[in-house]
């Protein structure tokens, strides 16, 4: 009678080399084609989707209130998505469609002509509704003086997202309550730096 053991089962010392192995020069990684097959071959030529994309606004001068002191806001700005791969745009938002590590970078120039110097905070947030949203765990302040000096502001960090996250950029004014600060232009870039499985 013969045994029937699965490959999975076995033990040394019958456990083999993963097979081609004797093709395979030195540093080299088998990499699956998909249909149940593929090569042997070194990382750097391994081609890995792109997963990216960016959101603008320029010149277009938009005031967003925000009515409340300390709460988040999503930019009243109307953005144009470009550079979109593997990712899609909504009304401000850019969303993922893998899973893995993000690199998140917002820039933006801003002024205010409504009183006194105030502190501004850039942040995204993500998934969250559009209106008064929790405070992200990242931000960047900013001390903006009254007039119509454009002060700029650049912010980025790495995020782990799973597929289908929304990502939007969102200010707040921790000075006072009611002011409309006028972003004269911004940019959101989102782009997967490492992907991960699920």
């Amino acid at each position: 009678t013969v045994m029937s053991t699965h490959h999975r089962d076995l033990t040394d010392p019958h456990i083999h080399e993963p097979k081609g192995i004797t093709d395979a020069l030195a540093d080299q990684f088998y990499v699956a084609n998909g249909a149940n097959s593929g090569a042997w071959t070194h990382l750097q030529n391994v081609t890995v989707p792109p997963c990216c994309g960016s959101l603008f606004s320029m010149g277009n001068n938009t005031n967003t209130t925000l009515t409340n002191q300390n709460d988040w806001y999503a930019l009243a700005n109307v953005f144009t998505s470009y550079g979109l791969y593997n990712m899609t745009a909504g009304s401000g938002t850019l969303t993922t469609s893998l899973n893995g590590i993000y690199k998140v970078e917002i820039q933006c120039d801003i002024s205010h002509n409504d009183g006194a110097a105030q502190v501004l905070q850039l942040a995204f947030d993500i998934d969250s509704d559009l209106g008064v949203v929790t405070p992200p765990p990242r931000y960047a302040s900013v001390s903006v003086p009254t007039g119509t000096l454009l002060t700029q502001v650049t912010f980025s960090s790495l995020h782990l997202l799973a597929a289908g996250k929304v990502i939007r950029p969102m200010i707040r004014n921790i000075t006072s309550a009611g002011k409309t600060p006028l972003v004269a232009q911004c940019s959101m870039q989102v782009q997967l730096m490492r992907k991960m499985n699920a």
